[in-house]
């Protein structure tokens, strides 16, 4: 293997071969897939990938609650501060202090539990369980959704707008898990203003090289007819209802979060 994918065990994938940008591998260290939050700049537990090398290797070192085994213990007893030493303390590392190290980090393609405050439910389908969030679409039109084909996402295409280099700094908001020694955002005076259809990316250019942001298409936003709906690649449940005793779908059914609560769904083509 030449990369590990560090997953949380509540995540939902989705159509992994179809949304993974394989294309990537080879120009980056580290491959991250964030949420909405873009100016953020942290490695998420549940969704960043690793190359496997000593470079990688040695940034955890920078960690304080790795370093040896008394300070892993005394953090793995702190869950706040474990979580804020794995996430904000290794993108310090990576993006402040092992500048060899180069980096790409997604906007929107990690959704958390927020998504049914809007009226929008999570649906999984069939074998492939492609995760999809969905606004005010009946059950049926949604299965309809899985038929779609789509081709795969364009990672390394032409962005929409390049915002340029960023500067980064250490005051920002809504960053409270994470110690402030290690929180890391990009230049304030900049809006997080992009649109409906757009994500934005953050990246090094190569080792040594300088923060760039972009805008770019998103990726999760897709089209059936004159109606947009998400294909959601990563799903946290965080803070949704877990417990069920539904087993493994068939093709004809999937399983909805409607109303806050897991259902299975039989598909009855009208």
């Amino acid at each position: 293997f030449t990369h590990w994918f560090r997953m949380d065990v509540d995540t939902l994938i989705g159509d992994f071969e179809w949304w993974f940008p394989w294309s990537l591998l080879d120009l980056f260290d580290v491959i991250s897939f964030g949420s909405v939050k873009w100016k953020q700049i942290y490695f998420p537990t549940g969704s960043t990938v690793f190359r496997m090398s000593e470079k990688v290797n040695r940034a955890w070192m920078d960690i304080e609650g790795l370093q040896n085994p008394i300070s892993f213990i005394k953090h793995a007893e702190d869950m706040r501060s474990w979580r804020s030493q794995v996430e904000g303390g290794l993108a310090r590392s990576i993006v402040l202090i092992n500048e060899e190290i180069t980096f790409v980090s997604f906007a929107k393609m990690r959704q958390l539990n927020g998504f049914n405050k809007w009226g929008n439910h999570l649906n999984i389908r069939g074998s492939k369980y492609h995760t999809m969030v969905v606004s005010g679409w009946t059950d049926n039109q949604t299965l309809e959704l899985h038929k779609l084909k789509h081709p795969i996402p364009n990672y390394g295409g032409p962005p929409i707008n390049r915002i340029g280099r960023i500067r980064t700094h250490s005051f920002c908001r809504e960053m409270d898990w994470i110690s402030q020694e290690d929180v890391i955002c990009a230049d304030n005076n900049r809006k997080e203003d992009h649109q409906n259809g757009e994500s934005v990316k953050i990246w090094k250019e190569g080792p040594y090289g300088n923060i760039i942001a972009s805008k770019i298409d998103d990726f999760t936003r897709l089209w059936s007819g004159k109606d947009a709906y998400h294909r959601v690649p990563l799903i946290s449940l965080a803070s949704m209802p877990k417990e069920t005793n539904i087993s493994a779908i068939k093709e004809d059914e999937m399983i909805t979060t409607r109303d806050s609560k897991w259902r299975v769904i039989k598909w009855n083509p009208s």
